[in-house]
């Protein structure tokens, strides 16, 4: 059987747990960890200062396309699971 790499971590208010087949250095796991600190400054709900947070708190504020790209797949994820699947406070207002 194949080993497998874990390499875990906390963000956005959960556990990151990423695997890989191969043992990664460093760097590129410190690089990893910058790709999701950058994630969290931009949609994290517990960040007072993240786009999230202020479109919560403003209702409407220009977005950027991959967040925008973000509300279009939870909204068709939400119709598609039947609103089992709900990531956000009031999808039917989008």
């Amino acid at each position: 059987m194949e080993k497998i790499y874990s390499y875990d971590w906390k963000a956005m208010g959960t556990e990151i747990k990423v695997l890989f087949p191969f043992q990664i250095s460093d760097f590129l796991f410190l690089e990893l960890k910058k790709i999701f600190a950058q994630m969290e400054k931009k949609y994290s709900r517990f960040d007072s200062n993240s786009e999230l947070s202020k479109l919560n708190l403003e209702k409407e504020i220009k977005l950027d396309q991959e967040f925008l790209e973000i509300i279009t797949l939870c909204k068709k994820t939400y119709k598609e699971t039947n609103e089992a699947f709900n990531p956000l406070l009031s999808v039917k207002n989008l």
